[in-house]
């Protein structure tokens, strides 16, 4: 008898749950929208120049470290013979 009621009981909480969550989901999709979209907006104008930078400097990454050690060497030594 008590384990019939203990399950009744938690379908009963676990249905209650449910449709809290799904009503609620949904209120704040419809409402909430707005502000979802202007986030996403504000994130993709944010990151977008840094997008360009990566995009038209990439060859910049590629380059190993010890051939930009190697060029600013010889910059340096460039402007010590001047």
């Amino acid at each position: 008898m008590l384990h019939f009621y203990f399950n009744r009981t938690l379908l009963f909480y676990s249905l209650s749950l449910l449709r809290r969550t799904h009503f609620t989901y949904f209120h704040c999709h419809i409402t909430c929208a707005p502000a979802f979209v202007s986030l996403y907006a504000s994130f993709i104008l944010l990151t977008l120049p840094l997008s360009i930078f990566l995009v038209t400097n990439y060859k910049l990454f590629l380059t190993p470290l010890s051939t930009v050690q190697e060029i600013v060497s010889q910059d340096s030594l460039n402007n010590s013979i001047q």
